[in-house]
């Protein structure tokens, strides 16, 4: 069978909503990242998309439990692993993160804050019925 890869596609000038998995090990008391796999996993698909407007999204951990964090942290150590500026945003789908989105120039890279901040983002989903949540609502536009 085949299908289209990420480099059949050109992507300059284009906003990317890059939904990545950098649910990372955080140390309980000091709420350190303590393992980057994850984030490091990242790289080769930011860097396939140098010339797109990057919004990378992700969660950490879950509601009430101690690996819930912001991705604040996670931002610096994308930053530094990358060696190019992330800007981060505390927030997912408000104002500020559109906001944010609608700034973003071509090569430079957003990173959202936690999705689990959106309730919707609590639940399972089949793939017709994600595409109506309020986030994909809210940011498809931009």
């Amino acid at each position: 069978m085949e299908f289209l890869t990420i480099d059949d596609f050109d992507f300059k000038g284009k906003t990317v909503f890059l939904r990545v998995d950098m649910n990372c090990p955080i140390d309980p008391e000091t709420l350190e990242i303590t393992g980057t796999k994850r984030i490091e996993e990242t790289i080769e698909t930011i860097e396939s998309l140098n010339d797109a407007k990057i919004v990378m999204a992700s969660h950490q951990g879950r509601v009430g439990n101690k690996d819930y964090t912001s991705m604040e942290k996670h931002a610096k150590v994308l930053e530094s692993l990358l060696g190019r500026k992330i800007t981060y945003v505390d927030d997912v789908i408000g104002a500020a993160a559109q906001n944010e989105i609608k700034k973003l120039d071509n090569g430079q890279i957003l990173l959202l804050d936690n999705l689990r901040l959106c309730a919707e983002e609590n639940y399972e989903f089949s793939g017709p019925d994600a595409a109506k949540t309020l986030m994909v609502k809210r940011l498809a536009k931009l």
